[in-house]
């Protein structure tokens, strides 16, 4: 069975992850940009909806029936996305690189039982993430 993935954003790298994952799961993209979901509905076949990710309430209303977020949003939405993505209680793969420091989150992500990878952007992102384990450990 496949799962339910919600891809907050429609961008470039977003549209890109939804058009992928799309293959094998059923996507729902969300973004505030219209001609962005009609290439991604009319294109590729994704279900799309318009609403404005910079009010919290948009992105409760969008994840509340999936299995997973993948969070694609501006770096500048990133942290409050995240913020609200973990107080639904729904797991989260976040590529949007924000200045503001992610483990302030770590208690609201343990409360709620969510686990979210952040910073997975192409490159740097989770490459780095790995190699920097994997350097730590090394003998």
């Amino acid at each position: 069975m496949s799962k339910k993935i919600v891809v907050l954003g429609a961008g470039l790298v977003g549209s890109a992850m939804a058009i992928d994952l799309n293959r094998s799961h059923q996507v729902l993209s969300v973004d505030i940009d219209a001609n962005a979901l009609h290439f991604l509905s009319d294109r590729h076949g994704i279900s799309t909806r318009q609403a404005d990710l910079r009010n919290a309430q948009s992105i409760r209303s969008a994840v509340q029936d999936c299995d997973l977020v993948i969070g694609a949003v501006p770096g500048y939405m990133g942290y409050a996305t995240l913020k609200t993505v973990i107080e639904t209680g729904k797991d989260i793969v976040d590529i949007s690189f924000f200045a503001e420091d992610p483990f302030t989150l770590h208690d609201l992500a343990v409360q709620n039982q969510v686990t979210a990878v952040i910073d997975c952007g192409v490159a740097p992102g989770m490459g780095n993430i790995i190699l920097g384990y994997h350097n730590a450990h090394m003998q």
